[in-house]
């Protein structure tokens, strides 16, 4: 079977569902989105009656909340891709936008105005009781949810920002790793042509090396080089919980989690696989 072709059954969580109990996964375990969780790693949700099987891994830490809580029992705007510590991301005017449970201690801000929009890294919270390391999944996931967020970036009158919304996360990007030669510029084509020559990125030499450092949480742009004029496109593969709601994070003509590629509406139509270029950032 091929990669992109594995099925996932997710449940409640979001997270793969344990087809012989019934149960879900309530996180990953860090080796790998796709593979079964350890014991110890994860627990158990039983969705037929709403409750958490075994205590949240980080619960002795935060004694105001139960042990069998989810997300600080808000998870409408939390999230708990791996049921460890937070990292914070604020918008431009200081409020939260969302916590995210991932060992780190790191926090975000947003810069930039319009299409120029982006998270970047901005300090260590140690309050948060975490590690002074930066997830950079988190980072990722949350720069695309800012990117599908973000008015700026929607089609107008025919003109598309594919490559301003890929900007925007090598911009978050070159705030973690302190590099401004990450944060590439131009139309598409000329994107994908700084990539190919970028010493941070790798250039997936087969789509499926693409499709599991994607799984692994790292940041993998893909782009296609329109030889019959400027305007190629370019985006980022989902990562994180984004990856359960398409493969692509498109901004495009279609603005969405979306398929690859295959028909109208997906994030590169019917452009073939094969003329695609997928970059692997090598500090992953």
């Amino acid at each position: 079977m091929h990669a992109a072709e594995i099925p996932l059954q997710a449940g409640f969580t979001g997270k793969e569902r344990d087809v012989k109990t019934g149960y879900d996964y309530g996180v990953y375990p860090a080796e790998g989105r796709r593979r079964r969780p350890k014991s110890g790693s994860a627990r158990y949700y039983d969705s037929r009656i709403g409750r958490w099987l075994s205590v949240d891994p980080m619960g002795v830490k935060y004694a105001n909340l139960s042990l069998y809580s989810y997300t600080a029992d808000n998870p409408i705007i939390l999230v708990d891709p791996n049921g460890s510590d937070l990292s914070d991301f604020y918008d431009e005017n200081g409020k939260l936008v969302r916590h995210v449970d991932d060992k780190s201690n790191a926090v975000y801000r947003v810069k930039g105005t319009g299409v120029e929009k982006h998270y970047e890294f901005d300090k260590f919270d140690e309050k948060q009781g975490g590690k002074n390391v930066i997830d950079l999944t988190s980072a990722i996931e949350e720069a695309q949810n800012l990117n599908m967020n973000n008015p700026s970036l929607k089609p107008s009158n025919g003109v598309t920002y594919c490559n301003y919304a890929t900007q925007d996360i090598l911009a978050t990007i070159s705030s973690i790793l302190g590099n401004s030669a990450i944060h590439i510029k131009g139309v598409a084509n000329d994107m994908v042509a700084g990539l190919q020559k970028s010493p941070f990125f790798t250039t997936a030499g087969d789509f499926d090396t693409a499709f599991r450092q994607q799984w692994s949480g790292n940041l993998v742009v893909v782009g296609w080089i329109n030889t019959k004029g400027p305007h190629g496109h370019i985006a980022t593969l989902a990562v994180g919980s984004n990856l359960l709601k398409g493969q692509v994070a498109n901004i495009g003509k279609y603005n969405g989690m979306l398929p690859l590629n295959g028909k109208e509406g997906h994030a590169f139509s019917t452009i073939p696989t094969s003329s695609l270029k997928f970059f692997i950032l090598k500090a992953k």
